[in-house]
C-alpha cells in the first residue's frame, strides 16, 4: 500500500470531486498538493494537433508534479450535456494526455486518470477497455482513455476510474433528482433493476483507496451501493415511486430518439427508469468497501426536502462564456452572504466548475456571434434551466447572455429581470452587423425590466442610441461590475522583492521598463496599436512588454518583430504576480464598458493608459491616474507610455491611482450596491410580479 503521509498530488483540487479527493487523501494521512488545471483549448480535435498541445502543456506540469509519488486528474468538464467544442477537448482529452507526459518525466509511479461510466455507454458497465461513447461528453471521456492506453511509458502506470452518476447535497444534479423523487412525477419501469447512482464520499474514498494500492488495474469500475431504481427515489423523495410498464417506457425512450431528443437526456431516462448493471469485482475484491450506504442517501434526501420547505430566494446571474466569469468577481458570494441562494450561468469551461464553493453552477452552451440554430437550442436550454430554478430574480451580462436569459426570463415569467450592460460591441462594426447588434442591444433592453450600465459614459452612450428600456437606467455607486478585491490586490504582497521575483521569471532585470497588457489579444483591443506604440518608444533603459490574455486575433501581433523584448502569456491562474512586474498598464481598447483590469492596476499602485472611448474615460483621471489618449494614435499612446517612464511622475500617479480605487471601487461597497438595488427592485413588488 501507499505509505501514508506520502505525497499524492490532485490535478482539478477546487472542482466538485477534486476537492472531495483531497480531503479523503488528508483524511488517510497523505500528504496533499492541491494542483489546479491549466486551461487548454484545442481549436481541431485531431491526434496530432491534440498531442502537440499536450507536449507544449506538459513541461509547466512537471515542474508541479516533481516529488510526488502519485497524481490522480480528477478535473475536466463534468456537462453530459456539452457541444463537442475546443473546451471539451482541452480539459477532456488533451489534459489527462498532457498530465500522463508530465508525470511520466517527473518519475511518478502512478497516474489515477478519473473518466467516467458514461465512456461506456448504455451497456454493463466493466472493467475492460472496451468503450460505447453516445455523446460529445461521453466521446472526450472514451477518447482521453484510448489516448492514455496508447500512450508509452514503462515506468508509470495508468489507472482509470469509472465512477457513476456522482451526488451530494451541493450538486445542482442531485437537487433535481431529490425534486424528481419528491413529486408525483417519480416513476420506474424496473423497480429492482440496480442503479448506478454513488455518493460523492463514497466515490472519494474510492479513488484515494485506487491511489494508495501500490498496483491497481488498468480499469476500476465503481461497484453499486446497494441501490435499485425504487430504492434510490425512495430514499431521496421520502416515497415509493409510481412503477410503470416496461414497454411502453422503451417505447417512449425510441420515439425521443427518432426526434432527435439530446442523448444524454435518454440516458438520463434509461438509468432512471430501468437502471444499469455493473460488473465491478476489483474494488470489493480488495476488501474495500462503501462507507456511507443506503442510510446516508435517505439523510441526504431528508436534509434537500427540510431546505425545500424554507428556500431562500433564488437570483441567476449570467455571462456568456466561462471565461467571462471571473467578471462576476465576488457579486456571487455577496449575494450568498445576503441570503440568496445564487446560481452562475455560464458556457462550460473550468472557470466556471472553479465557481462551486458557495453557489450552484449551471452550463449552457452559447455563442458571442449571432447564430441562429445554435441560439435557438441555448434558448431553450434558458428556458428549461430557469423553470428548474424558478428565481425571482435574473441579473444578466455580456450580450448573448443576456438576449437569451432575459427572453427566457420573460418567457418563464421571473419576476425581476435586470440588463448588466458591461460594454456595447456594435461600437466597433459598422454596417448590417452594427445594425444587427443594435437589433439585438434594443431587444434585450426591452426583455429587461431594469436597466443598469457599468459607467456613467456607457450609460450616456445608451441614450444617445436610443437603448432605454421601461425605466431609467442608472449606474451602481462610482460604476464598474464588481469592484475590487483590496485583499487579494494589496501592494503590499508585492513589495520590492517579490516583485524583483516575478520579473526575474519573466527573464526581466530590476531596471526594466515594462508595459503590461492583459485582455482578449484582438484588434478592437487596440493591441496593433500598442504594438506599433512600443516600437516607437525609446526610454534610456531596456524597454520589455507583456501581452497577458486569450489570443483571438493572430494578426493583432502580426507586426510584432521583436519578440525578446516580449512575453506574451494566453493564460496564468493568477495575474497579480504578473501585473506587479508591470510599470504601466496600457489599454487602447476600441471599446469597452468599463476596463475592471484598470482598477486592478491602480489598486497595485500602476498607473494606466488608454484611450478616449466609452467606459475607458471613467476608469483614469487624465494626468491624475494615468493618460486618456485618442483611439487609434499611436503616437499619443507612446508619448504617454513614455512620459510614465519617469519615476517621479509614474510614483505620482500610481498613488492616486491606488487612493482612488480605495476611496470608490472596493468591492465590498460595490456589490453590497448590487445586493440593495436588487433588494430595493424586490420589495417595489418583484416577488409574485410575473409579467
Amino acid at each position: 500500500m501507499c505509505e501514508s503521509g506520502s505525497t499524492i498530488a490532485v490535478v482539478g483540487a477546487s472542482g466538485f470531486l477534486g476537492g472531495a479527493v483531497c480531503d479523503e487523501l488528508e483524511r488517510r494521512g497523505h500528504a496533499v498538493r492541491r494542483l489546479a488545471a491549466p486551461r487548454l483549448r484545442v481549436p481541431n480535435a485531431k491526434p496530432p494537433e491534440i498531442e502537440a498541445l499536450a507536449r507544449e502543456a506538459a513541461s509547466a506540469l512537471e515542474q508541479q508534479l516533481r516529488g510526488a509519488g502519485v497524481v490522480i486528474n480528477a478535473a475536466g468538464i463534468s456537462d453530459p450535456y456539452s457541444a463537442w467544442t475546443s473546451e471539451l477537448v482541452g480539459a477532456n482529452v488533451a489534459l489527462p494526455l498532457s498530465l500522463h507526459m508530465a508525470a511520466a518525466r517527473a518519475g511518478l509511479r502512478l497516474m489515477v486518470h478519473v473518466s467516467s461510466a458514461a465512456a461506456q455507454g448504455q451497456g454493463v458497465l466493466d472493467e475492460t477497455s472496451r468503450v460505447s461513447p453516445f455523446s460529445a461528453y461521453s466521446a472526450s471521456k472514451a477518447m482521453a482513455e484510448n489516448f492514455l492506453a496508447a500512450a508509452d511509458a514503462p515506468s508509470l502506470a495508468v489507472t482509470i476510474v469509472r465512477p457513476t452518476g456522482v451526488h451530494a447535497k451541493e450538486r445542482p444534479t442531485t437537487q433535481r433528482l431529490a425534486r424528481l423523487a419528491a413529486s408525483r412525477f417519480a416513476s420506474v419501469a424496473k423497480p429492482e433493476a440496480p442503479s448506478p447512482q454513488a455518493l460523492l464520499s463514497n466515490v472519494a474514498s474510492a479513488i484515494a483507496f485506487v491511489a494508495e494500492h501500490p498496483s491497481p488495474p488498468t480499469h476500476v469500475a465503481y461497484p453499486n451501493e446497494g441501490l435499485t431504481c425504487a430504492l434510490l427515489l425512495e430514499a431521496l423523495g421520502g416515497k415509493s415511486p409510481r412503477q410503470i410498464p416496461a414497454r411502453p417506457a422503451e417505447w417512449l425512450l425510441r420515439t425521443l430518439a427518432l426526434v432527435g431528443a439530446r442523448s444524454a437526456l435518454l440516458r438520463r431516462l434509461q438509468v432512471l427508469w430501468f437502471g444499469q448493471p455493473t460488473r465491478a469485482a476489483w474494488l470489493l475484491s480488495q476488501g474495500w468497501r462503501p462507507p456511507d450506504r443506503i442510510e446516508a442517501w435517505t439523510a441526504l434526501g431528508s436534509s434537500l426536502a427540510k431546505e425545500a420547505v424554507s428556500e431562500p430566494p433564488a437570483i441567476v446571474l449570467g455571462v456568456t462564456e466561462s471565461l467571462q466569469v471571473p467578471y462576476l468577481g465576488r457579486t456571487p458570494e455577496a449575494f450568498v452572504e445576503a441570503g440568496w441562494s445564487v446560481h452562475v450561468v455560464s458556457g462550460p469551461g473550468i472557470e466556471l466548475e472553479r465557481k462551486t464553493t458557495s453557489v450552484a453552477t449551471h452550463p449552457v452552451p452559447m455563442v458571442r456571434d449571432p447564430r441562429p440554430m445554435s441560439d435557438a437550442v441555448a434558448l431553450l436550454r434558458w428556458c428549461q434551466l430557469l423553470r428548474q430554478v424558478r428565481p425571482a430574480v435574473v441579473l444578466l451580462g455580456t450580450p448573448k447572455a443576456a438576449l437569451l436569459g432575459l427572453l427566457a426570463a420573460r418567457v418563464v415569467r421571473v419576476p425581476v429581470k435586470i440588463y448588466l450592460v458591461r460594454g456595447l460591441r456594435l461600437e466597433s462594426a459598422r454596417g448590417a452587423k452594427a445594425a444587427l447588434l443594435w437589433l439585438m442591444e434594443r431587444l434585450t433592453v426591452l426583455a429587461a425590466d431594469d436597466v443598469l450600465a457599468v459607467s456613467r459614459s456607457l450609460l450616456e452612450r445608451c441614450g444617445e442610441l436610443r437603448l432605454v428600456g421601461r425605466t431609467p437606467a442608472r449606474v451602481i455607486g462610482a460604476g464598474s461590475s464588481h469592484g475590487i478585491d483590496l485583499a487579494q490586490f494589496n501592494p503590499a504582497e508585492f513589495a520590492a522583492e517579490r516583485r524583483l521575483e516575478s520579473r526575474r521569471a519573466l527573464g526581466f532585470g530590476a531596471d526594466d521598463f515594462v508595459v503590461g497588457f492583459v485582455g482578449r489579444v484582438r484588434r478592437d483591443k487596440g493591441v496593433p496599436e500598442l504594438v506599433e506604440a512600443f516600437q516607437m518608444l525609446r526610454v534610456d533603459r531596456p524597454q520589455r512588454l507583456v501581452v497577458l490574455g486569450r489570443l483571438e486575433d493572430t494578426q493583432a501581433l502580426d507586426r510584432f518583430s521583436t519578440p525578446e523584448n516580449t512575453v506574451i502569456l494566453e493564460h496564468v491562474d493568477d495575474v497579480r504576480p504578473i501585473m506587479s512586474t508591470f510599470d504601466v498598464l496600457c489599454l487602447p481598447s476600441h471599446r469597452e464598458g468599463f476596463p475592471n483590469v484598470v482598477l486592478e492596476a491602480g489598486a497595485l499602485g500602476i498607473p494606466s493608459v488608454v484611450t478616449d472611448v466609452t467606459g475607458m474615460a471613467d476608469s483614469v483621471i487624465h494626468g491624475e491616474t494615468g493618460y486618456v489618449v485618442p483611439r487609434r494614435d499611436v503616437s499619443a499612446i507612446a508619448a504617454a507610455l513614455g512620459s510614465l517612464a519617469a519615476e517621479e511622475e509614474r510614483q505620482r500617479m500610481g498613488h492616486n491611482a491606488l487612493v482612488r480605487v480605495k476611496q470608490e471601487f472596493d468591492d465590498v461597497v460595490v456589490n453590497a450596491g448590487f445586493v440593495a438595488h436588487v433588494g430595493e427592485l424586490m420589495a417595489q413588488g418583484g416577488i409574485g410580479r410575473r409579467t
